[in-house]
């Protein structure tokens, strides 16, 4: 039975614009009692050198409807024909390195790069998001503009009821006796290292907000505002969880 070398074709005709990424379906026929393959890259020349498209590596998992990345790095879009080569399958738990395989050191390597890339492709989506948000907020400003040119209307639509408003809170409770569960102390240090560190961190816990004692205020707080102000609701911005670790 082959279990390397496995041809994955394009299910049906697609255009990818020039210097875009597109999700290409494909049709590949998995081992017996294969679930994942191991894509290996295959890049394309269009008319010349530099006119280049192809699949970057790529992990798939047998389901319904496989997909794979296209990117064009040409300068004018291409068409991809329904049946064409896009890459040489291999099942992943012969082709690749074992986990036991891999000295520790490597994989935490391997694990940090990943975590990087997950995070910066979190921010991507978040800017990308924002960026819509703003673009909505200020069609809404010249919308509001023009509304107010008109006699006896101050505004395009009512005032949302409720005021403005705010981004769900997230309760962070943390008791006393999880404080050393809580925190993330390196790896790399050794049994004597940590077991300090955790002694200073157990001596100073009344410089963590513990127990709920962060973050609770009774009373109610007065904000000042510019006469004639008039309040207006936008939603919240969201934020990865990259960024709400930085927060």
């Amino acid at each position: 039975m082959q279990f390397s070398n496995i041809p994955v074709r394009a299910k049906e005709q697609v255009i990818v614009g020039s210097g875009t990424t597109r999700w290409v379906a494909v049709e590949v026929l998995f081992p017996r009692n294969c679930k994942t393959l191991f894509i290996e890259k295959l890049f394309t020349t269009n008319r010349n050198e530099e006119d280049i498209y192809g699949a970057p590596d790529t992990i798939i998992e047998e389901a319904e409807n496989p997909r794979i990345p296209v990117a064009n790095f040409s300068e004018e879009a291409i068409t991809i024909s329904k049946g064409q080569l896009l890459g040489n399958g291999h099942d992943a738990n012969r082709w690749l390195d074992q986990t036991g395989k891999i000295p520790k050191e490597d994989q935490m390597k391997f694990e940090s790069q990943a975590r990087v890339l997950k995070a910066i492709a979190e921010i991507n989506e978040n800017e990308e998001k924002h960026s819509t948000l703003i673009r909505s907020q200020t069609n809404l400003d010249k919308k509001s503009k023009s509304d107010q040119e008109i006699p006896g209307e101050e505004y395009g639509e009512p005032p949302v009821e409720g005021g403005p408003k705010t981004a769900e809170v997230v309760e962070d409770f943390t008791p006393s006796n999880k404080l050393l569960e809580e925190i993330d102390i390196c790896k790399e240090l050794s049994a004597d290292q940590a077991k300090t560190l955790q002694q200073i961190l157990v001596r100073n816990k009344e410089a963590f907000g513990l127990d709920g004692r962060l973050g609770n205020y009774s009373e109610e707080v007065e904000i000042p505002m510019l006469p004639n102000a008039k309040p207006i609701a936008l939603p919240p911005i969201p934020l990865s969880p990259a960024n709400r670790e930085a927060v």
